[in-house]
C-alpha cells in the first residue's frame, strides 16, 4: 500500500482509538443518568439524521475545498461533543436530541473523508487487504481503549467519565494534526447528485444492488450501535465489565480481521460475506433464552469472528463497483454521499423501530428479539452485494 494508504490507517486507528475509548461508554453514561431506553433512541436516532445530512453536505464542500476538510471537521465536531458533555454533566439526558445531533454531524463528516480517500489511496488490487489492515488496527485500538475506559469509570463512576471524554479530546487532537499530511485534492467539476441518485434508483444496475443492500446493512447497525453495550451495563451493573466486553470482543475481531484480510480474495467475497451475515445472525439467538452477561459474551465474540467476513467483502465490492462506473473519479463523492445516506437510512428505520418498541413495553426479551431480527437483515445485506458482481446482468 502506498504511504497515504498507511497515513489514513493510523488516523482512522487513533480515531477509532478516541470513539472506543469513549462512545463505548456514552450509551451507558446517559443510561446511568436517567434509565430510559427512550432517552436512547431518541439521542441515536438524531445521530443517524445527522450522518446522512452531513454526507450530502460534506460532498457539498468538498467538490469546494477538500475531501481532508471533511476529516478534520468531522473531528472537531467529536471535540466539541464532549466539551459540551463534560459542561453539561448530569443534565446531559435532558439535551439528549442536540447533543446526537452534534455527534452525528462528527461521524458524518470523519467517515464520508475517509471514505473518499480511501477510494483515492487504493485500488481493486489492494483494497481487501488495505480494508483488512485497516479492521486490524482498528481492532487493536479497541482492544486497548474500553479496557482504560473501564478501569477508569470504574474507580470512580463520573470523575471517570471525565477523565475519559477529556482523553479523547487529546486523541482526536493528535488525529486532527495528523490529518495535515495526507495530500490535498480538490474537485472542480461541482457536485451533482442527481445522477447518481437516479443510478440507485436503476433496478437493473450494479449500483442499484450495492445501494439496497447498505439499506439493509444499516437496518442491523442502528440498534446494535448502542443497545448491545447498554444490555452489558444492565446485566452486570458495571461499566468495568462493559470495558472488558469490548476488549474481548476485540481481541477476537483483531484475529479474525487478519485472517480475512489474508485469506478472503474477490473470487471469495459472495461467499466470505454470506458466511459472515449468517454466523452473526446466529450469535443473537441464545440472548432469546436469557440476557446475561454470558449470552451477551457469546453474542459479541460471534459478531467479532463474523463481522469481519461480511464487511470486509462488503465495503471492497461496494467501491468496486463505483470504480467501474462512468466517470468514477469525477463522481466518486456523489458515490460515497448515495451509499451512506443509503445506511443511514437504515439506521433511521432500524432506531424508529426500536423507540416504537419501547414505548409499547419495555422488557429484555423483546429487545433481544428485535437484536435477532434486525441482525438477519445482514443475510439479506450480502445476498444483494452478490447480485453486484459482474457476472450479474447489469447495465451500467
Amino acid at each position: 500500500m502506498s504511504r497515504q494508504a498507511w497515513l489514513l490507517v493510523a488516523i482512522s486507528g487513533l480515531y477509532v482509538g478516541a470513539t472506543a475509548l469513549s462512545n463505548t461508554f456514552v450509551n451507558a453514561y446517559l443510561w446511568k443518568l436517567e434509565r430510559k431506553f427512550a432517552t436512547l433512541g431518541w439521542f441515536n436516532l438524531a445521530q443517524s439524521v445527522a450522518m446522512g445530512l452531513a454526507f450530502v453536505t460534506a460532498g457539498y464542500l468538498t467538490n469546494r475545498c477538500d475531501r481532508v476538510w471533511a476529516l478534520r471537521l468531522g473531528m472537531l465536531a467529536h471535540v466539541a461533543f464532549y466539551l459540551t458533555v463534560l459542561q453539561l454533566e448530569r443534565h446531559a439526558p435532558a439535551y439528549a436530541l442536540p447533543l446526537g445531533l452534534l455527534l452525528g454531524v462528527g461521524m458524518g463528516f470523519f467517515w464520508f473523508g475517509y471514505n473518499v480517500i480511501l477510494f483515492d489511496v487504493t485500488d481493486p488490487e489492494n483494497r481487501d487487504r488495505f480494508n483488512g489492515t485497516n479492521g486490524l488496527v482498528m481492532s487493536a485500538m479497541g482492544i486497548v481503549a474500553p479496557l482504560v475506559g473501564g478501569w477508569l469509570i470504574g474507580r470512580e463512576t463520573f470523575a471517570g467519565y471525565r477523565w475519559v471524554f477529556g482523553l479523547s479530546l487529546c486523541i482526536f487532537a493528535l488525529a486532527t494534526v495528523l490529518s495535515g499530511l495526507l495530500r490535498p485534492r480538490a474537485d472542480a467539476d461541482g457536485f451533482h447528485l442527481r445522477p447518481v441518485w437516479r443510478a440507485s434508483w436503476s433496478r437493473h444496475t450494479r449500483w442499484h444492488a450495492v445501494i439496497v443492500a447498505m439499506l439493509l446493512e444499516g437496518l442491523r447497525e442502528g440498534v446494535f450501535a448502542f443497545l448491545v453495550g447498554v444490555l452489558v451495563v444492565v446485566a452486570t451493573g458495571s461499566e468495568w465489565r462493559l470495558g472488558l466486553y469490548a476488549t474481548l470482543s476485540s481481541l477476537v475481531s483483531l484475529a479474525s480481521y487478519g485472517v480475512v484480510g489474508r485469506f478472503v480474495k474477490p473470487h471469495r467475497r459472495r461467499q466470505a460475506a454470506l458466511v459472515g451475515s449468517l454466523l452473526a445472525t446466529a450469535s443473537v439467538l441464545p440472548l432469546l433464552a436469557e440476557v446475561s452477561f454470558a449470552t451477551l459474551v457469546v453474542l459479541g465474540v460471534g459478531t467479532a469472528i463474523a463481522y469481519p467476513l461480511f464487511i470486509v467483502p462488503v465495503t471492497s465490492t461496494a467501491f468496486d463497483v463505483i470504480g467501474a462506473a462512468p466517470h468514477a473519479v469525477r463522481d466518486r463523492t456523489e458515490y460515497v454521499v448515495m451509499r451512506e445516506l443509503a445506511l443511514n437510512v437504515g439506521r433511521v428505520l432500524s432506531v424508529a423501530g426500536f423507540l416504537l418498541l419501547v414505548a409499547w413495553r419495555e422488557t429484555l426479551t423483546l429487545l433481544a428479539a428485535y437484536l435477532a431480527l434486525t441482525s438477519s437483515a445482514l443475510v439479506g445485506a450480502a445476498l444483494w452485494m452478490g447480485r453486484s458482481e459482474p457476472e450479474w446482468k447489469a447495465k451500467e
